[in-house]
């Protein structure tokens, strides 16, 4: 990538997950349910600054039915940097923690939960979400029939879960997930 190019890189980003996040809700069969937010959710951020409220929060939207469901209850912000400075990011600093804080008040705003997706140059996509979005006594109906465990880590302090995108989608499935007894309601 040339220097300068982060605006196209992010806009890339945007759309190769919403490909993923398209596949996984369709049972793999389109890749066209998700699209990015017009403006990358810049017009719903912008109008939070006035006070009113306008757009659509994060980066990522439905564009079908069948990804409806699923942004009825998630706003979910995609960020790909050279470095998320993660050791920055777990003290409560750096441009990844900012974003988390933005995704979690946007999402609060809207009575939704938050998905933040990010990627470091060369390594594989990362899932944060608050951990008070499933419920823990039903999680394990999730689960498809999978060979390997699906690993999280429980961060700040118990209060966010944090997965390798592509095993979340591969070991849970969006009806599951969308399923009253999994995803809380705000």
């Amino acid at each position: 990538m040339k220097p300068g190019a982060g605006k196209s890189k992010g806009s890339g980003y945007e759309r190769e997950v919403g490909y993923k996040l398209s596949l996984w809700l369709s049972g793999g069969e389109r890749k066209d349910l998700v699209c990015r937010t017009v403006g990358s959710g810049g017009q719903f951020t912008t109008a939070n600054l006035r006070g009113t409220t306008a757009g659509i929060p994060g980066d990522l939207r439905s564009q079908h039915p069948l990804a409806d469901k699923f942004f009825d209850h998630i706003v979910l912000e995609c960020k790909f940097w050279r470095d998320l400075e993660f050791l920055r990011f777990l003290n409560g600093e750096g441009l990844l923690h900012e974003a988390m804080v933005k995704v979690r008040k946007e999402a609060e705003q809207m009575g939704k939960w938050w998905w933040l997706v990010c990627r470091q140059n060369r390594r594989y996509d990362i899932l944060l979400m608050p951990v008070q979005a499933l419920s823990r006594c039903k999680y394990d109906s999730c689960y498809n029939p999978c060979p390997t465990p699906l690993n999280f880590h429980a961060i700040f302090n118990g209060q966010v879960y944090m997965y390798k995108l592509d095993d979340f989608l591969k070991a849970i499935s969006p009806g599951a997930l969308l399923s009253k007894e999994v995803l809380k309601e705000r």
